[in-house]
């Protein structure tokens, strides 16, 4: 489970997702006080073969601004988690996937630095400022404009080696 510090009020969540025949995936987000402030469940698109996902990659899930969802607390940590249903009638046979995140208060000089930034240069800073989630949304984007570049790759690497996951897509983030 990948776990660290944002600052966005509505961040978008990844997670390393294995290769699976899962028909469905269930996210929810809980407050420090365990209380359910988000969740939504959506079905699996099967390719052309009839499997859910047969190469392991990164999944995204963006929060969403506009529903019943408010923005994340401010020094709070939350909690999410992901349910990968099978067979929706065999509970017995869901993966579970958990990870955490925190908001915290904006830094005005990161911000100012990371909007004269590139992407490889945003990517710097937010590593240096120890801000996970939007580390890794900027090596997402730069995994998605560059697949082949080796410097991105290894920065991928790297980043989920640090975080205990040792097992890297084979294709690029889509």
């Amino acid at each position: 489970a990948s776990g660290g510090i944002t600052t966005a009020d509505y961040p978008t969540i990844y997670w390393y997702m294995p290769a699976t025949s899962a028909s469905a995936v269930e996210f929810v987000l809980r407050d420090a006080n365990q209380q359910v402030v988000y969740s939504t469940r959506y079905v699996l698109a099967k390719s052309a073969k009839g499997v859910v996902m047969d190469t392991p990659k990164i999944m995204i899930l963006a929060l969403p601004a506009y529903t019943n969802l408010s923005p994340l607390k401010i020094g709070q940590e939350y909690q999410w988690s992901l349910v990968l249903s099978c067979n929706p009638l065999d509970l017995s046979g869901q993966l579970f996937i958990e990870g955490k995140i925190k908001r915290v208060q904006a830094d005005p000089t990161l911000a100012e630095l990371v909007n004269k930034a590139t992407p490889q240069e945003r990517l710097a800073l937010y590593a240096k400022a120890r801000v996970w989630y939007e580390t890794l949304s900027t090596l997402v984007e730069l995994q998605r404009d560059r697949p082949n570049n080796p410097e991105v790759i290894e920065a991928m690497n790297k980043l989920l080696t640090s975080v205990g996951l040792n097992i890297i897509p084979q294709k690029p983030v889509s």
